[in-house]
């Protein structure tokens, strides 16, 4: 996400550019072929965007009310459901493939079939625990560890420095009568294992039963790192160097926690970002806040439209019970750029027809005239956008159903029906406003 960034902004900037110099020099070389003659008929008016204009202009509350009601209904669905995505890779990849039978093969022979979230905990202390003089406090220590892990969470098997085999340490005292395992087996295996070269490292293996991969199995993580926190505190003494122990926690289960917490950070942080950003470029073109903010909101309405949508196909279709966590995030930043191109488009056109007509007329004429350009380029990125559904990625599906599902709503629902019709509300309401007021003639915005 943070290296994808650049490149698309380079890219954008470098076709930018050939649009203003190299797409305008064919344009103007091939121009007699490309210029339409001026007694002919405009080639965008047809029937369907003359009735979506007048209807606008007549009925742009009622307008309003339908189409609200159907993009918040999908919205509503895409938000219950959004703050739960799978970060599963299994279920990302074809069933076929290696890793996914890799996994499967491994759950059936060496975890009986039951779900089983598997962890490292690391716990380093700030001076060496290896010693002869250290083997007492640090055999506390685990053992308390062990009791306070197994009285919270449900423990499938757990291996340390005072249990390398997980076998003898009795679970409801921690206590392991022979102390360590003889000496053979320290030297031999646990020592190496679980006590690291510098002497202040210890490790601890275990597995929950718990789905791996999974919100339970994400959440599981912090709470071990709170479990062994909490057993520090309490003992060791306060202020002793023992106390500053740092809990760190490796494995699959570990990266897809804090891929959660990242991802959660990140896209509050992106989103606004972008929607701050967005709103002042809006306000430096249309000169007017009223505008801008309903252009902002129409485009958050296309993406939750279009995530809930998303889920509803995805999990009607595969079974899927939400959809992959990079969905959201990327299918909000391509919405939300796409989705105010077009809309600025149909709003500077209603600018232009303001010189020549009310505002009731500037907008149904400005949906009549940009209809089927506009659309033509939502239907081309939707068809672009459909053409990842061939990937083997459970993911890339997901992206071409949402893409496209956002291109086709932006575009034939939102920029020429909700936008004009929201435009026209808040003239109306602000021409009231001024009424009330005792100003006789108000200016459209």
């Amino acid at each position: 996400l943070h290296t994808s960034g650049p490149t698309i902004a380079l890219s954008i900037v470098i076709a930018g550019a050939c649009v203003m110099t190299l797409s305008a020099s064919l344009i103007h070389v091939s121009g007699r072929w490309l210029v339409r003659r001026k007694d002919t008929a405009h080639p965008h008016d047809t029937r369907f965007w003359r009735w979506a204009g007048e209807l606008v202009k007549r009925r742009p509350q009622a307008v309003t009310l339908v189409v609200s009601a159907f993009l918040l209904s999908a919205s509503l669905l895409g938000a219950w459901k959004r703050n739960e995505p799978i970060y599963d890779s299994l279920d990302q990849f074809p069933a076929d493939s290696s890793f996914v039978r890799g996994a499967r093969s491994y759950s059936r022979h060496f975890q009986n079939g039951r779900p089983v979230a598997e962890a490292t905990l690391l716990v380093t202390f700030p001076q060496r625990v290896d010693g002869a003089e250290n083997a007492d406090a640090l055999r506390k220590q685990l053992n308390a560890i062990s009791v306070a892990i197994r009285k919270r969470l449900s423990v499938v098997h757990y291996r340390d420095l005072v249990d390398p085999l997980g076998a003898w340490r009795e679970p409801e005292t921690g206590k392991n009568e022979s102390g360590f395992v003889s000496r053979a087996i320290i030297e031999q295996f646990a020592r190496p294992t679980y006590l690291g070269r510098s002497g202040k490292t210890t490790r601890i293996d275990l597995g929950l039963e718990i789905e791996p991969r999974s919100i339970p199995a994400m959440k599981a993580m912090s709470e071990l790192r709170q479990i062994v926190a909490d057993v520090l505190r309490i003992e060791f003494t306060p202020g002793s160097d023992a106390s500053g122990a740092v809990i760190d926690i490796a494995g699959e289960n570990a990266v897809y926690a804090d891929m959660r917490s990242l991802r959660i950070r990140d896209f509050a942080v992106v989103a606004a970002a972008a929607i701050g950003m967005i709103f002042a470029v809006l306000l430096w073109l249309l000169r007017s806040a009223i505008q801008s903010a309903i252009l902002i909101i129409a485009t958050l309405l296309t993406y939750l439209s279009a995530y809930g949508a998303t889920w509803l196909i995805v999990r009607g279709v595969y079974g899927a019970p939400a959809l992959a966590w990079q969905i959201d995030f990327l299918l909000f930043i391509v919405v939300l750029s796409l989705g105010q191109d077009y809309n600025i488009f149909v709003v500077a056109r209603v600018h232009e027809e303001l010189k020549r007509h009310d505002l009731r007329e500037a907008v149904a004429t400005a949906v009549r005239r940009t209809g089927s350009v506009v659309s033509s380029c939502g239907v081309i990125m939707a068809a672009t956008f459909a053409s990842m559904f061939a990937g083997s990625l459970m993911m890339m599906k997901e992206f071409a159903i949402a893409l496209s599902l956002a291109m086709l709503i932006d575009t034939f629902i939102v920029r020429p029906l909700l936008v004009p019709a929201l435009i026209l509300l808040a003239h109306r309401f602000h021409s009231r406003s001024h009424r009330a007021s005792g100003n006789a003639a108000v200016e459209p915005q």
